[in-house]
């Protein structure tokens, strides 16, 4: 997906979020690659991901025009996510859910 952003020419930024830096998997090459477009936040250092500063608070936030979010991840950020983007324009919010196992077999490294 990072690829596709950078060949677009995107303005693009990754705010990745885990339990612990240990359990971030390709955060190392994500940051040697992208630099300060990633931004680390293991929930042991940082608490949870601050979603009032990366979305605002709804129903007064809303994206600038060409803002554009994917998110996955347990369902409770999903659902939150969801709330906090379900009256911005169609198409500016995706979600996807991840299950232990979801990348078994999987082709995985940065750049997917």
């Amino acid at each position: 997906m990072l690829a596709s952003a950078e060949a677009a020419g995107a303005d693009w930024r990754l705010v990745y979020g885990g339990r612990t830096a240990a359990s971030m998997a390709f955060a190392a090459e994500l940051r040697a690659a992208h630099g300060d477009r990633v931004s680390l936040h293991p929930q042991d250092e940082h608490g949870p991901l601050d979603l009032d500063r990366l979305l605002g608070t709804p129903p007064e936030n809303g994206p600038p025009a060409d803002t554009l979010v994917y998110c996955c991840g347990p369902g409770g950020l999903l659902d939150e996510v969801h709330r906090r983007t379900a009256h911005w324009p169609a198409g500016r919010a995706a979600r996807r859910a991840l299950h232990p196992g979801t990348l078994r077999g999987a082709a995985r490294g940065p750049g997917l």
